[in-house]
This record gives structure tokens, C-alpha cells and sequence, in this order.
């Protein structure tokens, strides 16, 4: 029924540099940093880490950890992810790894396995209503 929609990233890419793309037909090992956007949608073997965002298109398959500040997974991926910003898996996402993240968002039909580390701040528990709850259980 939802087959024909495509799935759009809650993540904006607007307004960022885009350094590198590895393309759809690419193989490539290694470790990567850059400092703007990458996105890949060929195969990677290796930690990618970027500045500001990392986009792993639909038939992307990567072995390795990520780390940015915002992570798209449209594809499959076997790693751990870290993330001070948010991760985002789409509907044709696929992670197997921990995550250690600031905000996560799951579409219907993701798939992760793996656990997840949100992390938040003193002022993040302050300004959420259920930080009081929280409080609660843990004393």
C-alpha cells in the first residue's frame, strides 16, 4: 500500500557543502574525514567521519563506524554509530551496530539492531516535562 511513496529524510540537506560522493558502482576501503557532507551509494569498507553530515543512499552497504553530527541510513550498514545531532534511519534503512546519539529518528519499516545511547544534557532534563520521572525512578 505505501510501496509507491518514497521515503524523505526528516534530516534536511539544504544549504551544505557536499565534499565527497562515492558513487553507486564504487568499492572502496579505508578510513575517511571530511569536513562538509559525504554521501555514499556504492561499497564501503571503513569509519567514515564527517563535520557536518553523512547520507547513505538506498543501495549503499557499509561495514565500518560512522561519526557525525547528522547521519542519514537509506541503506544497509554494519558499524557503530555516533552522533551529537541526530541519526535517521528511512524506511529502507538498515543498521546493525550500537548507536550513541543526541536525537534518533526511526521510520516505519527500519530496521536497527543494536543498542542506543541517547545522550542529553542537565538543560535537556530540565526543559522536558518527563525529566522529573526520570528522577524519580533512578532514586
Amino acid at each position: 500500500m505505501f510501496s509507491s511513496q518514497k521515503s524523505t529524510p526528516a534530516i534536511r540537506q539544504e544549504n551544505k557543502a557536499m565534499d565527497t560522493i562515492i558513487g553507486p558502482t564504487a568499492k572502496m576501503t579505508g578510513n575517511i574525514e571530511v569536513d562538509g557532507l559525504i554521501r555514499i551509494d556504492g561499497n564501503y569498507t571503513g569509519d567514515v567521519t564527517s563535520k557536518t553530515q553523512i547520507v547513505i543512499g538506498e543501495g549503499a552497504t557499509i561495514q565500518g563506524n560512522l561519526s557525525s553530527k547528522e547521519i542519514i541510513i537509506s541503506g544497509q550498514v554494519k558499524g557503530n554509530i555516533y552522533s551529537e545531532g541526530t541519526l535517521e534511519i528511512t524506511s529502507k534503512g538498515n543498521l546493525k551496530g550500537d548507536i550513541e546519539v543526541g536525537n534518533l529518528v526511526l521510520a516505519k519499516g527500519a530496521i536497527f539492531k543494536g543498542k542506543c545511547d541517547m545522550k542529553y544534557t542537565d538543560k535537556d532534563v530540565e526543559e522536558n516535562s518527563l525529566g522529573k520521572i526520570d528522577e524519580d525512578i533512578t532514586n
